[in-house]
């Protein structure tokens, strides 16, 4: 139930006390303003109103905005989420990646190494290539048995998750290093940006260098951000704020330019603006109504019209057909 401060009625919601302020005269919002506090912004400052009684977020400053819209999850929300997602995974088993990986199905980045690298240079016939084969409680994207190498293609996961990942990264980069394998990391905004690049490093790091070598190779976490700065969004400009004459102004002259070719073209045409019929030719050069052709030439053309377009035929009044009919009939 809403009560009104006024009077004290009381009413279901806040459209009937909306419709009992008419009584009152006085508009919801100077109603709202008068008798409610108005909820603050993280700075201090009053919320930006957006209806009589709702608010914004935010005071409706840029940096605010992007404070709201930009808010890390904490850590108990980030526990939640993940016990949500186990729950969900476990009561939807076909759906979770061990399940796929069970189907023989891969990852987008997994697939265009196969085919793009694998397939396309052959490199089944020359080495023993296996998909997730498991090595010291890891699963290996591409392992090359014969040389000892593991190639892992790093998804968007591997760096937006921040230091946790990148730790657990680098443990098992270590475990892989101390069985005597080495890693090659292919990251995925290199796949994006330069695939061509990507397949010919790999293919001369597969050729010439020394695969025994425990040199870990792959992408930084540095290199992440700046790839992320360069495909960020671009803020949109909010346009100027303008009275409404000034936007009708703006908006006739911007069509007074666009008639600027249509003028040229009657300039320079062959019609005949003296004799009857000027207006069909005008109308059909233009492709505008018959109807508009002399509205058209008064707004845009108003001293041509007037020189050489012949003026529409004058009707005979009611009061003279009249009378002429009675002198034929009498």
């Amino acid at each position: 139930m809403e009560e009104c401060k006024i009077c004290g009625n009381k009413y279901k919601n806040t459209l009937g006390v909306a419709n009992h302020l008419k009584s009152h005269k006085m508009t919801s919002t100077k109603y709202y303003e008068k008798f409610f506090e108005t909820p603050l912004c993280d700075c201090g400052k009053q919320r930006k109103r957006r209806r009589a009684h709702t608010f914004d977020k935010t005071c409706g400053n840029t940096q605010c905005i992007n404070k709201t819209h930009h808010k890390s999850h904490t850590n108990a929300t980030k526990a939640k989420l993940r016990k949500s997602r186990m729950k969900y995974l476990k009561e939807n088993h076909t759906k979770t990646p061990w399940a796929r990986r069970s189907r023989g199905e891969m990852s987008y980045l997994e697939q265009w190494f196969h085919d793009n690298i694998i397939v396309e240079y052959k490199l089944g016939e020359t080495n023993k290539i296996i998909c997730e084969y498991p090595l010291e409680g890891y699963a290996i994207d591409f392992a090359f048995l014969d040389k000892k190498l593991a190639v892992e293609m790093d998804g968007a996961a591997h760096f937006q998750n921040g230091k946790e990942r990148i730790d657990h990264d680098k443990r098992r980069d270590s475990k892989l290093i101390e069985a005597g394998w080495s890693t090659y990391r292919i990251p995925y905004f290199d796949v994006r940006e330069r695939p061509n690049k990507v397949i010919n490093k790999f293919l001369e790091f597969l050729a010439d260098a020394d695969i025994n070598d425990t040199t870990i190779i792959g992408a930084g976490f540095e290199r992440w951000k700046e790839y992320k700065k360069r495909t960020r969004p671009q803020k949109r400009t909010r346009p100027q704020k303008r009275s409404r004459q000034e936007y009708f102004e703006q908006r006739h002259d911007k069509w007074l330019q666009q008639q600027i070719v249509k003028k040229e073209k009657l300039r320079t045409s062959n019609i005949d603006f003296s004799k009857y019929g000027w207006i069909s030719l005008v109308a059909s050069n233009l492709d505008i109504p018959h109807q508009k052709v002399r509205l058209w030439m008064k707004k845009v053309m108003p001293d041509f019209y007037e020189e050489k377009c012949r003026p529409p035929r004058q009707r005979p009044s009611s009061i003279g057909r009249t009378a002429d009919s009675d002198s034929v009939n009498g």
